[in-house]
């Protein structure tokens, strides 16, 4: 998105929704929103919650590869998003290390209400966050309207940025992004944070519950005004943004299009009428080499077969004694026990256990999903959960079904 399509922009700061003039904040001014008819062209920044974001390490540097697994973390997540013509998901690379890349994943599951409700041409949709340059070192908060917004960076990039709605007391607010923070630091998202940054004016109960979650520095600051040469390449448009662009295409196109289909279709019958023919052909010249081939496939499938039975016996991969034993040199010295092991179907391995901190549990979580020798093994990993004076962990890997042959 480049900020010279349009001189305005729709967005929320802390006093609501409304325009922001570009030509201001391009000189670096704080300018107030304005409440006004919609401009001819503008820019949508979406608000956090309005969309759901997460971090995450893949083994990868391929844009393609990396698209299908942060497509596939959506699904794992939960995220239900609609099929349509739009984009409602896109990824920003944060850091590379080796092999991985840190990326920052966003989805948008509904439909943004005023990109439709508001009469002017979207010249682009990204992040609200993304105008903003994260703080070094620290956990960032905001408002947007009434609700609170946690952000946590790497590397002068953003790693994620959490709705964390609104709450009287900030207690919550402080309790909430202190976990976030403490998980990702466990997981290599971020750096342990040396400070908060709290983006608003000063309040003694929003510093005290910070310091009593936190006790690090806490800092009051002015929000830095919004920079869209920070926005980076994001590619969202919602589901009824890009029907109507493609309908107005279409109604032009159509008058256009109409004898050169016709010539088509007649084209395409004799082609069809040719092509069926051929097919025919085809098939019955595969169908005689199938036959042919049939006692050999049926040999494959026969050792195939057996070594389905014999693997977890003589595979590593799959032992449910060696997989046991590498679960068990992640496990700390003290704090933990494992209360179950079992192997279903000798391709899924479900493990239990106790922690008496949660801390510990969040440690061998991330142990488990960062262990090379557990890599063929996909994870599910759910937060520890308080059980009486414990935390239960559950930790469930599959292996990747192979395709069939």
């Amino acid at each position: 998105m480049s900020r010279q399509e349009s001189d305005w922009a729709y967005l929320v700061d802390e006093t609501g929704n409304g325009w922001l003039h570009l030509p201001d904040t391009a000189k670096g001014k704080h300018a107030p929103l304005q409440d006004m008819d919609a401009p001819a062209r503008a820019v949508y920044a979406i608000p956090a919650y309005d969309l759901v974001s997460f971090p995450q390490w893949i083994k990868s540097k391929d844009p393609e590869i990396i698209s299908q697994v942060v497509d596939v973390e959506v699904e794992k997540l939960g995220v239900k998003i609609e099929k349509g013509t739009g984009r409602l998901v896109d990824w920003q690379a944060v850091e590379e290390n080796g092999a991985e890349t840190l990326v920052h994943s966003v989805a948008i599951p509904w439909n943004l209400p005023d990109s439709s409700r508001i009469k002017t041409n979207w010249t682009g949709f990204i992040p609200q966050h993304a105008l903003f340059k994260p703080p070094a070192n620290a956990v960032a908060l905001w408002k947007e309207g009434p609700r609170w917004v946690a952000g946590y960076g790497r590397n002068g990039g953003w790693v994620h940025v959490q709705n964390m709605g609104q709450d009287p007391t900030f207690s919550h607010v402080a309790k909430d992004t202190s976990l976030t923070a403490i998980e990702f630091a466990a997981k290599g998202y971020i750096q342990a944070p040396e400070q908060i940054v709290v983006w608003a004016d000063w309040d003694s109960e929003i510093h005290q519950a910070l310091q009593q979650e936190f006790n690090i520095p806490v800092a009051f600051e002015k929000k830095p005004v919004p920079d869209f040469d920070l926005a980076g390449d994001w590619k969202f448009e919602p589901h009824q943004i890009s029907e109507t662009k493609l309908k107005k295409k279409s109604r032009k196109q159509n008058a256009t299009f109409l004898a050169v289909f016709i010539s088509l279709l007649i084209f395409l019958l004799i082609a069809g009428f040719l092509h069926i023919k051929w097919v025919e052909r085809e098939n019955a010249a595969l169908l005689t080499k199938i036959k042919e081939n049939t006692p050999e496939m049926e040999t494959i499938q026969a050792a195939v077969d057996k070594w389905e039975v014999m693997a977890p016996a003589v595979d590593p991969q799959r032992s449910p004694i060696e997989i046991l034993h590498r679960i068990s040199t992640l496990i700390p010295d003290k704090g933990f026990r494992i209360a179950s092991f079992e192997i279903e179907n000798s391709n899924k391995v479900i493990v239990r256990g106790e922690a008496s901190a949660m801390s510990i549990g969040i440690q061998l979580k991330g142990a488990i999903e960062k262990e090379p020798s557990l890599a063929n093994y996909i994870w599910t990993i759910k937060q520890p959960k308080k059980k009486v004076d414990l935390f239960t962990l559950e930790a469930i890997g599959s292996l990747p079904e192979l395709p069939e042959q």
